[in-house]
């Protein structure tokens, strides 16, 4: 489920990424669902990593690809992108593409948070100019908190929405879908190794299955051996994903160095200028924004903190 920013920064007294369950959840699909105007929706989907924002680009578009409905969905790999207009891309597509209705289009741009940093403004620049010409084409957009400026949006009229954490019905769902037999057994080693508050988090989660599943490369019993195994694999995933040669290295030992001045000084969070203290070059910032677990806060915008409190204790701790 997902929730509007500006419903979610009215929640001053909920702690950041906790789910509430409610008597009305909107989805993705839903939020376009109730677009009923003349104007084209257009919408950025931010979370942390790991939180599931190409699945719910992509279920988006298997919903759309049903014949009975009217939209034709158009995605495009950000990853990918290499400058052009969004134009040219629609062509490369399609060389018809404005054949299609502009009320039935929707352009779907999955990962602004890997563009390449020399096409990044391009691709702002000729989405918002697309936009401009196009003002009945819907759009959704994904990214990472990290890489979308809630402050200063570039992207010119679009809603804000946060994908929200899985809640208990979709952790038993999957559990029970994944593991059948199982599931009591996992449950019971969950509980035993303190690991219940990252279930709700779809990375962790589907990573404690296999682990559990995978019975040659045995179960992590504490929650060192869980973040060694999971953050490495994220960093070696990320180390590929953003083409940047040895990440983890290099990315490591400044975590490290974060979390021990954050937790020395009492800290769960930080503020720009504070980070600029710990790590003073700036190419090294830049870098951080690709670091899987150190987030940029949406409820104080322009602070930085670790995605669980004990990341920080197992970085500075080791």
């Amino acid at each position: 489920t997902v929730i509007a920013y500006i419903e979610n920064q009215k929640k001053k007294n909920e702690p950041n990424w906790i789910f509430v369950e409610e008597k009305r959840q909107d989805t993705i699909i839903s939020v376009f669902e109730k677009s009923h105007t003349r104007q084209g929706r257009r919408i950025i989907l931010l979370s942390v990593a790991g939180y599931g924002k190409t699945e719910e680009l992509n279920n988006l578009a298997s919903y759309y690809s049903s014949n009975q409905e009217p939209i034709h969905p158009i995605k495009y790999f950000l990853k990918d992108y290499e400058g052009k207009s969004i134009e040219t891309l629609m062509f490369n597509y399609h060389q018809n593409w404005k054949n299609i209705p502009p009320t039935s289009l929707l352009l779907l741009f999955d990962g602004l948070d890997e563009i390449k940093e020399k096409h990044y403004q391009t691709f702002i620049n000729h989405l918002n100019s697309f936009l401009i010409n196009n003002p009945s084409t819907s759009v959704l957009v994904t990214s990472r908190y990290n890489f979308y400026d809630l402050k200063n949006q570039q992207l010119r009229d679009f809603d804000v929405y946060l994908l929200h954490p899985l809640s208990p019905s979709n952790i038993d769902r999957y559990i029970l879908k994944k593991l059948a037999t199982g599931e009591l057994q996992f449950r019971k080693q969950i509980d035993e190794f303190k690991f219940t508050e990252y279930i709700s988090n779809p990375y962790y989660l589907t990573r404690l299955v296999r682990f559990f599943a995978n019975g040659n490369s045995g179960f992590p019993q504490n929650k060192t051996t869980l973040f060694n195994r999971i953050l490495f694999e994220q960093l070696d995933k990320d180390e590929s994903k953003f083409n940047i040669a040895e990440l983890k290295q290099q990315l490591f030992p400044t975590s490290q160095k974060i979390a021990f001045c954050m937790t020395r000084s009492g800290k769960s969070a930080l503020t720009l200028d504070e980070l600029k203290e710990i790590v003073p070059d700036n190419e090294m910032r830049k870098m951080l924004r690709n670091f899987c677990i150190l987030n940029v806060n949406h409820s104080s915008e322009g602070s930085w903190s670790f995605e669980h409190k004990n990341l920080q204790e197992y970085l500075c701790a080791s």
